[in-house]
């Protein structure tokens, strides 16, 4: 697993981020599990992505987003 299970704000916080196949990515944060300035890229893999509050988006991206494979499911975690 990996993990560390402390509960951020923000869980992943990058200029971009890419998924490739055979990556299983799990994330849940206070706010925005996944936040980036530039291009988030989905190519293969399963990533979820949640936020524990009402207020905030699990995946904020400040770009780009492309999806050419893989799984990405999103959403808010009671």
């Amino acid at each position: 697993d990996g993990g560390d299970n402390n509960v951020r704000s923000r869980a992943v916080d990058a200029v971009s981020l890419t998924v490739g196949s055979g990556t299983y990515l799990g994330i849940s944060a206070a706010q925005t599990a996944i936040y980036t300035e530039s291009s988030l890229n989905i190519a293969g893999g399963n990533t979820f992505a949640y936020t524990l509050s009402d207020y905030s988006k699990a995946v904020t991206v400040k770009g780009t987003i492309s999806q050419t494979g893989g799984l990405l499911m999103s959403g808010l975690s009671e």
